[in-house]
């Protein structure tokens, strides 16, 4: 009843989803050296200065210099993540909206400044390109569209609520480092000063990563809560097309502002969670004949 499942499995569409998955894959990398600076870079120092002798005066201030300057190139490497994420999101739109055969929400994109990205990494290899959504091809298409928006979200909220939990328990290693360190350094005025100086690029960090998942949690929760409008009203047996273009557009507009899961966290989740959503398919399936 729909050709979802053909559509997505279309030449240029395993480009698209190859190309979305490789882009945000560099926003990931500077995301890697984002981490290297403010919080690896931070705990050696502050290891470092177990090891110094204490009446060595002159590599404070060094040290010091060194964590102002990261502190300088955060917003310029935070920039340049957002903006990569960015294109990853409207490549990623271009995929759905040719697959559900809705309208861009973002009429204004370039496709030339997309098709550069398409070119860069769309023949590249990505084993997970084909059959990126589950078969849904054999029930109504406004439903298939639905069930496909879903696992986008209950496969996000899933490996985002596990990487919150382990996330916060290292996060909180890390703050008793600091603590203890500051129970065992000299209490001088220039001493405290120094390692607040060097430990605020970490602490920088702790912040931003606490809050950037739990926005993205928060936008996930809201688009569940959509998730949930939406098949009240499939029960209803109400028409769902301009709720499926909302949830689109939400879609969308999250995807720009996501939290970045490492690849290492997706891969070794993924194969739990395609026997759920496949097993969800199959549900939903049965139930909408």
């Amino acid at each position: 009843m729909n050709n979802i499942y053909k559509r997505q499995n279309e030449a240029e569409m395993l480009k698209l989803v190859t190309s979305q998955h490789y882009t945000y894959s560099c926003a990931k990398k500077w995301n890697r050296l984002l981490i290297f600076l403010m919080v690896f870079v931070p705990l050696l120092i502050n290891i470092s200065l177990i090891f110094i002798p204490k009446d060595n005066k002159n590599i404070l201030p060094i040290l010091s210099f060194v964590s102002l300057c990261i502190l300088v190139l955060t917003p310029l490497i935070n920039e340049k993540i957002d903006s990569i994420k960015r294109i990853a999101a409207l490549i990623q739109q271009k995929f759905d909206c040719y697959i559900f055969e809705l309208p861009l929400y973002d009429e204004t994109v370039n496709d030339n400044y997309i098709n550069n990205y398409v070119n860069k990494y769309g023949n590249k290899q990505f084993d997970r390109a084909k059959n990126w959504y589950e078969n849904h091809s054999k029930i109504d298409k406004n439903k298939a569209i639905f069930y496909c928006q879903k696992e986008n979200i209950t496969w996000s909220n899933d490996l985002l609520h596990g990487f919150f939990v382990q996330n916060l328990i290292i996060l909180l290693i890390i703050i008793g480092f600091i603590v203890v360190h500051f129970i065992l350094f000299d209490f001088t005025i220039i001493n405290v000063l120094s390692i607040i100086s060097i430990a605020t690029p970490l602490l920088s960090f702790i912040i931003k990563e606490f809050l950037s998942i739990r926005k993205s949690k928060h936008n996930i929760d809201g688009l569940l809560c959509h998730s949930e409008t939406i098949e009240k009203l499939i029960i209803k047996n109400v028409d769902i097309f301009e709720e499926i273009q909302r949830l689109e557009i939400e879609i969308y507009l999250w995807r720009k502002d996501m939290y970045l899961i490492p690849d290492w966290y997706d891969l070794r989740n993924y194969m739990r969670i395609q026997k759920n959503e496949k097993k969800i398919a199959r549900r939903n399936n049965k139930k909408s004949k």
